[in-house]
């Protein structure tokens, strides 16, 4: 098959599931699927197919434009009740109060009421809420490329927010001539793992509590919690909000040690100091070494500037955040998938493959029997009071500072 098909010009790890390709073929020869971990995949209709190439054109693994940074600030929202609802400094939320508030629109990452994970678009400061907070599984991406593309043509100022391969795939999709009122928001991503996966999970939980209404990522118990690692769900029964840290838990646990990420993610061409993006967020971490602007306690954003319009919306919005210029090393020291990718474990593709396999409920039980003390250890953790933690941290912070 010749070189202008997206089959025949990406291998299979190598695909970020972004769906330009599905988006921009004229005639419908592709479409999403999925893999046998439930991974997002386009498959192609060869007897439709025109071999147009246009979907070679469009991908971000075969074409991909950065910027190197401007510069870096340490940042957090002024508006406790934006951070409280927000996984870190609250940025995002004031980025996209600004752009509603000038006639825009705004797309990004959502969990629907059947905890499906998607991009949708946003108009109002109602819908605020559903986009904001990191969703740790890939996001399907539907036809949003096409709606970004529709918006622009009507002259429309539009924010896009998402992984740096999906902010590469927008950047390609869209005419430059359309990109004036493009603005776009790349957030440091280590990988993503499946939907199927997330699923499977749910069904766990909820044969062993119960219905859940709600699931929350990175919950925040208060505006001053520590960027401690809190995941919760609420059940149905007695609208009870069940909180854990990630160490307590199978999913949040295999997320954060990386076993659960799709292929292309531990080889990911956008986890480097170049972006893709407008902005860059991330967490920042351990900025108390490096900051005393803040209260400690506090959730900080790292936001890395990376073009002149960035720059210009950080500007607007400068009495709505509480901000420091930064060492943009200092950022990376702290977050690494800012500049190199996630190191495939070795018992990657055997966790995925039991889980396929023997079922989420086996993996469960075999997680819980191996993990015992340090479930027992970050569940005693979790009840510690933020002012507790804030005088140990205000040691080690002594001790490290010499």
């Amino acid at each position: 098959m010749e070189k202008n098909s997206i089959e025949s010009s990406v291998q299979k790890d190598e695909c970020c599931g972004c769906g330009a390709c599905i988006n921009i073929c004229p005639v419908k020869a592709l479409k999403y699927e999925t893999d046998q971990y439930g991974f997002i995949i386009p498959a192609i209709d060869n007897e439709k197919c025109i071999m147009c190439g246009k979907c070679v054109s469009v991908c971000p693994v075969l074409e991909c434009k950065k910027r190197l940074p401007i510069k870096a600030y340490a940042a957090k929202t002024i508006d406790d009740k934006l951070c409280l609802k927000s996984s870190s400094g609250g940025i995002f939320g004031s980025i996209a109060r600004y752009i509603l508030e000038n006639k825009g629109v705004v797309y990004g990452c959502t969990m629907d009421r059947n905890f499906t994970v998607k991009h949708i678009r946003i108009d109002c400061f109602d819908d605020l809420e559903k986009i904001m907070r990191s969703k740790y599984v890939q996001s399907y991406m539907g036809d949003v490329y096409h709606q970004i593309e529709e918006e622009l043509k009507k002259n429309k100022m539009v924010m896009f927010s998402g992984t740096p391969c999906q902010v590469a795939a927008v950047n390609n999709y869209i005419p430059d001539k359309y990109k004036e009122k493009l603005f776009t928001i790349d957030v440091v991503c280590h990988g993503v793992p499946s939907q199927s996966f997330f699923d499977s999970y749910l069904r766990g939980l909820e044969k062993e509590f119960g219905v859940i209404q709600e699931y929350i990522f990175r919950y925040k118990k208060t505006v001053n919690n520590g960027m401690n690692w809190y995941s919760a769900y609420r059940l149905k029964t007695g609208n009870k909000l069940k909180v854990y840290n990630w160490p307590e838990d199978i999913f949040n646990f295999l997320y954060m040690k990386s076993y659960i990420y799709r292929e292309s993610c531990y080889k990911c061409e956008f986890a480097t100091i170049e972006r893709t993006g407008d902005i860059t967020l991330c967490d920042y971490w351990s900025w108390e070494k490096y900051h005393n602007q803040f209260s400690l306690g506090n959730t900080i954003s790292g936001v890395i500037i990376n073009s002149a319009k960035a720059e210009e919306i950080v500007g607007q919005i400068s009495d709505k955040i509480d901000f420091v210029e930064t060492d943009i090393d200092d950022i990376k020291d702290n977050n690494s998938c800012l500049v190199k990718p996630t190191k495939m474990p070795l018992k990657r593709n055997e966790v995925l493959e039991f889980w396929r396999q023997q079922g989420m409920e086996e993996l469960n039980r075999l997680f819980k029997k191996r993990n015992k003390k340090n479930i027992l250890k970050y569940s005693l953790m979790r009840k510690i009071p933020q002012p507790v933690m804030n005088i140990l941290l205000k040691l080690r912070l002594k001790m490290m500072r010499g």
